[in-house]
């Protein structure tokens, strides 16, 4: 961002050379064997020789911002991106340019329509022979032939994200590719097929690069991690991996597991004999969210394009399917008796869906996303949402009884008492608060955490409430007078982060109350009786970052999904 190229020797961290020529923030830079190449919003690609301080040669001819330069496998050309939504290829010894590619001119329509397309091209990578090039912009991929600047092949990933980084495997044909999704997919770019996705990371994929041999490769995320992947055993794999959300019912001593398989299978899974009914075949959309009925006799779920379906449990056929919101379904869960299907969506609203009658009402108040919502009794219901707000509604009416302005920022969870007379609020504001049903004003603020509030949780004796943060945070504060009780964190790295592992996603307190669980980078318990802020045990998954936590009424069994896709059933021993 400080338009400044800086390099350093890697092994004993010296900065060996620093070149100021660029006049824009500097998107990118390639290596060969004997030169830089830099590329900038100034729309230049500079080419240093390392053993001088001076630029060697500037390419101009982008009308645009110049996202990303690559040399050839020889060496001898240089690709060039950029936002005027071209290709470029040029000479390295002469510092010209060969050719022009306007990859504006693939995305448009095959019926006379001559339009001007505006893309971004993000990037690009040669084949190992040096003869073909990949291109990605927007959400397709593009492989080119060099010399003729024909299209050979294209590849539409999805409708619902963007490419951020390409890379060509040095010795076959399939491209790793990094998606704002979280997710990394590998392609075989001949064949136009998806031979895997990569699925672990918790926010956007930024780069993906291959090893020199393609044994494996590296990708790097928004979510301040770096992971390698073994390449044949990625494209090999026939593993089901069990996506983030699930639903959990524990009923007469039987712990039945409902979870999203491999983001396109709704799966039924039994703790006690470990096995798994496939509930449905591969759905064309992905699944954002599942539930179970009480009962267990049916199961729903919802995906990314706003549909709602009900299946029968036991023939695993589709009853009934909705297409009720605009956008992704965040969260969905049946009435006591089972009738009626809830849900909520990033489009803002919650549909309450009687399925067998086929009756809807639409909820709308919300301005952003709702990801959550809790049953309340006498057919009411709490939501919050994105937009700093919380709302009571009658489910019954549609009509909304409470809204109340809680937050400067999203409202991130809620939870609602014992003895369903209060609840609380949780925020990215940094705060929690309070709130009694009958008023309109926050009983308690709650203030001391250094990170977004992300989870809360009532004791049973209606005496405690805890809250966790993103910096790993735990505090136990009274609920007559909202001061704090207890601050429970782990010791912190040499490096000054937290050996948590990230963000508090879940709390539950033992049904005495003595005792609380958290889940985040793993699991741990902690005793709410005492003042030490050492915990009473720690459960270390092989992955991390857990986003739910379900624990059984009697506070014996755990249940939870890390992100890598493996699932824990915990069970405390006598």
């Amino acid at each position: 961002m400080d338009k400044n190229v800086k390099v350093w020797n890697s092994r004993t961290g010296e900065l060996v050379r620093e070149f100021q020529e660029h006049t824009e923030q500097v998107n990118f830079c390639h290596f060969s064997h004997h030169l830089l190449a830099t590329c900038s919003n100034d729309t230049y690609i500079k080419l240093w020789d390392l053993n001088s301080k001076y630029c060697r040669n500037t390419l101009f001819g982008h009308e645009g911002p110049v996202t990303h330069c690559r040399f050839s496998p020889d060496d001898e050309y240089l690709a060039s991106c950029s936002a005027d939504g071209t290709l470029k290829l040029w000479n390295v010894k002469s510092a010209n340019e060969l050719k022009t590619i306007n990859i504006g001119d693939f995305f448009k329509n095959g019926d006379g329509n001559h339009d001007e397309v505006e893309v971004l091209v993000k990037c690009c990578s040669w084949s190992s022979n040096g003869t073909k090039i990949v291109v990605a912009a927007k959400n397709k991929l593009f492989l080119v032939d060099v010399k003729t600047k024909e299209l050979l092949a294209e590849a539409l990933l999805s409708h619902h994200n963007t490419i951020q980084y390409c890379d060509f495997c040095p010795n076959s044909q399939i491209v790793a590719v990094a998606l704002s999704h979280c997710s990394v997919e590998i392609w075989n770019i001949e064949s136009i097929s998806k031979i895997a996705e990569c699925l672990g990371h918790m926010s956007w994929v930024h780069s993906v690069n291959f090893s020199l041999d393609g044994s494996f490769f590296v990708t790097s995320s928004d979510d301040q991690t770096i992971r390698i992947w073994e390449t044949n055993k990625v494209c090999k794999s026939s593993t089901i991996v069990l996506n983030r959300e699930i639903d959990v019912s524990f009923q007469d001593n039987n712990v039945n597991i409902l979870a999203i398989a491999s983001l396109k299978h709704l799966q039924l899974i039994n703790r006690s004999t470990g096995d798994a009914i496939y509930l449905t075949e591969e759905q064309k959309s992905s699944i954002c969210c599942c539930c179970l009925s009480e009962d267990l006799q049916f199961a729903a779920y919802g995906d990314e394009n706003g549909i709602v379906k009900v299946l029968n449990v036991s023939d695993r056929s589709v009853l009934k399917s909705r297409f009720g919101h605009r956008k992704a379904v965040q969260h969905c869960q049946f009435t006591s008796d089972g009738k009626t299907l809830i849900s909520s969506s990033d489009d803002s609203t919650i549909q309450l869906w009687n399925w067998k009658s086929e009756k809807y009402v639409i909820l709308k108040g919300h301005k952003e996303p709702v990801k959550n919502f809790h049953l309340l009794k006498q057919s009411r219901l709490l939501s919050w949402s994105f937009d700093g707000t919380a709302k009571v509604w009658n489910i019954l009416t549609g009509e909304l009884e409470k809204d109340l302005t809680c937050h400067e920022d999203a409202v991130l969870s809620c939870a609602v008492s014992p003895d369903a007379t209060i609840f609380s609020t949780t925020s990215a504001d940094k705060t929690a608060k309070i709130w009694s049903f009958k008023s309109s004003s926050a009983l308690h603020t709650l203030i001391g955490h250094k990170g977004c509030v992300r989870c809360c949780t009532f004791s049973l004796n209606n005496e405690l409430l805890a809250t966790g943060d993103d910096h790993g945070e735990i505090r136990v504060w009274s609920i007559s007078t909202g001061k704090l009780r207890h601050l429970y964190f782990s010791a912190t790295t040499n490096e000054g982060g937290s050996a948590y592992g990230g963000w508090v996603t879940g709390l539950h307190f033992s049904p005495d109350g003595k005792v609380l669980v958290s889940s985040g980078g793993y699991i741990k318990w902690w005793n709410v009786d005492t003042t030490s802020s050492q915990s009473l045990q720690t459960f270390y998954t092989n992955g991390t970052n857990l986003k739910s936590l379900h624990v059984s009424p009697d506070f014996k069994t755990c249940v939870t999904l890390d992100n890598l896709g493996i699932l824990y059933v915990l069970q405390i021993m006598e």
